[in-house]
């Protein structure tokens, strides 16, 4: 999949297209619907199929260092690669296309992208303020496709309203809105190896800023590494036993894994909560539970095939 930086007004292209184009935090199951139609246009069309995106996006311009996003740009990179695009645009919203108006932004950005058919979410807004929404496209010299809402549990799917579900702690609700397992991309980090002498090695994940993590907790997840797949026991947490006071830590428990991993890029998809993260009153303490958290991660991939 090609991908494209644009910081101010693109240049003509030459070959028409076909795109959709969002914020698209989450890649949830409302965005698919624009996914599916963007794709399925393109092939019937014989045109190129390409996915605009924000970088910064929207959210991210107004809050600064208050945006949480359930998709950094890297885990939204690999999955409009795995959707099959063609191409990737990465629009930046800085000033100057925040004042943009409506009609310039169809004029100076969307009919300079050769855009041959545009489909966008019923919800979609475009120009300062904003001016444009998405029935005004349709009155545009672009053919434009509107996506209607869809509602699971008869409310709206929706970034926010997976937002909120994050921030509760309901992974089942979460993932089934998504589609697929929420996840994780990060660097294996060296920790303190507390973990290891105790007989539970780690591998501690690191996580972007402005990444969504689940509550504090301990999870059952898969980690894939490389092209391997493996059962892992997850815990989000400020290891409350060992120190007073600590960052959160995201340390993954790989089940009947024993290799060095230090430095590798991995993907950890969280699949169900198992408990709260507790203080304990003794390390022994610690341990037992740790066995059984163990045993509850083998319980839940007993009848799984991963």
């Amino acid at each position: 999949m090609k991908i494209t930086r644009i910081t101010t007004h693109p240049h003509q292209r030459r070959l028409p297209c076909i795109a959709t184009i969002g914020n698209f935090d989450g890649l949830h199951l409302g965005h698919m619907e624009l996914f599916k139609k963007t794709l399925e246009l393109s092939r019937e069309k014989g045109c190129k199929s390409i996915v605009i995106t924000f970088d910064p996006d929207v959210h991210s311009y107004f809050h600064k260092d208050k945006a949480e996003h359930l998709t950094t740009l890297q885990e939204r990179k690999m999955l409009f690669e795995k959707l099959d695009f063609d191409e990737l645009i990465l629009m930046a919203f800085n000033d100057e296309l925040c004042h943009t108006s409506k009609e310039d932004f169809i004029d100076q950005y969307l009919l300079k992208l050769n855009i041959d058919t545009l489909v966008v979410g019923f919800d979609f807004t475009y120009g300062a303020h904003p001016q444009g929404y998405a029935q005004d496209l349709l009155d545009s010299e672009i053919n434009t496709v509107v996506i209607p809402e869809l509602q699971i549990d008869g409310a709206k799917v929706s970034s926010t309203r997976i937002r909120d579900l994050v921030a509760k702690g309901k992974l089942e609700e979460v993932n089934r809105l998504l589609g697929r397992p929420y996840f994780q991309i990060g660097t294996v980090v060296k920790g303190n190896q507390i973990g290891r002498t105790m007989g539970f090695p780690t591998a501690n994940v690191s996580y972007e800023e402005d990444k969504m993590l689940l509550p504090i907790g301990v999870y059952a997840a898969k980690i894939h590494i490389d092209d391997r797949v493996f059962a892992t026991m997850v815990n989000i947490g400020r290891k409350p036993t060992i120190f007073e006071h600590h960052s959160i830590w995201v340390e993954a428990h790989i089940l009947d894994f024993d290799e060095n991993i230090y430095g590798k890029t991995v993907c950890l998809e969280y699949l169900s909560y198992l408990r709260p993260e507790v203080k304990f009153a003794s390390m022994e303490e610690l341990k037992e539970q740790l066995r059984k958290d163990v045993n509850s991660t083998r319980e839940y991939f007993k009848c799984m095939i991963y």
